[in-house]
């Protein structure tokens, strides 16, 4: 008699184990209200950073890749990502969140136009990216760190960030007008008229000086130029009237329009931006006020000239 009591209690208890286990395993399904987050959803947490996580390919095709990335953040006004794609010396110049202000204070004027990677060369743990844009072609220096290609800035700019605020760098791009918010009027005279429509004689000796066409003999070439892509030229100088006649031809190639931008240096100093063209083509003449020993940084992803000339 003691011995049936016995089992029937014993089965009475694994049956109530059973279906507690049940009951728990149903709630547990049905309503999965408690638990951290990673307890509830853990193959999202195992898989938001597996890309990150993983080594980018020590390749030519693993830079152009991580290059392209990097840069359509940059376009994209994603600046603090671009950031992240440094060095990790480079990063130690300016802080991602002074970094990102630079760009409120300096809002990009070519925000949204997108880089194009071309190529990459590697060697070592390095890598020499070709890149164009719209109104440039660009080489960019990129070191394999931590298992990702990750971006150099040049070497002028990495001074500036050791040497200057983030106040500083914005005073000077918005001094030199390459900020979409830019407010400081420009300091050279007005582009030359077009010979259809030059106002007479009696009216020029009113108004600031009118580039016109030098008289015959007295057209003198200081410089010429060409190239495709950016190039420096030879140092030159000038008094206080000159013209530098620029051409472009994008027509012809694959991409079908382009730009060209000529920047006047004095030395490594900016002194102005006397070229910023977009289109198709341009032949065209600017009359220039600056006088001194001058360099040219041209800048186009198309076959461009340059001269520059004397007008007495």
């Amino acid at each position: 008699m003691s011995t049936s009591r016995f089992v029937v209690i014993v089965i009475s208890l694994v049956s109530a184990a059973i279906v507690a286990i049940c009951a728990v395993t149903i709630v547990l399904v049905l309503n999965p209200t408690s638990g951290s987050q990673e307890e509830r959803s853990p193959n999202l947490v195992a898989v938001a950073p597996a890309d990150d996580a993983e080594d980018q390919p020590h390749t030519e095709a693993g830079a152009r890749g991580a290059a392209q990335k990097l840069f359509d953040a940059y376009a994209a006004g994603n600046y603090g990502a671009f950031w992240d794609g440094w060095t990790i010396d480079a990063q130690g110049l300016i802080s991602r969140r002074d970094y990102a202000r630079l760009f409120e204070l300096c809002k990009p004027i070519a925000q949204g136009i997108r880089y194009n990677v071309q190529s990459a060369m590697v060697q070592g743990d390095t890598a020499k990216v070709q890149v164009t844009r719209l109104i440039g072609a660009f080489t960019y220096d990129f070191k394999y760190e931590d298992g990702r290609w990750r971006f150099i800035p040049e070497a002028e700019t990495q001074a500036d960030y050791r040497s200057k605020t983030v106040e500083q760098l914005a005073a000077e791009k918005q001094a030199s007008r390459t900020c979409a918010n830019s407010t400081a009027p420009p300091s050279a005279p007005p582009a030359v008229q077009p010979t259809t429509s030059a106002p007479p004689a009696e009216t020029q000796q009113t108004s600031q000086p009118q580039a016109q066409p030098p008289a015959a003999g007295e057209r003198k070439v200081l410089l010429t130029d060409n190239g495709n892509g950016r190039k420096n030229t030879q140092q030159f100088t000038v008094d206080a009237s000159w013209a530098l006649h620029y051409t472009y031809d994008c027509s012809k190639t694959s991409i079908g329009t382009g730009g060209m931008s000529a920047t006047l240096l004095d030395g490594t100093k900016y002194v102005d931006l006397v070229v910023n063209e977009t289109g198709a083509s341009a032949d065209k003449t600017t009359p220039q006020y600056n006088a001194g020993s001058f360099h040219l940084e041209i800048t186009g992803p198309c076959p461009w000239t340059i001269e520059v000339v004397d007008v007495p």
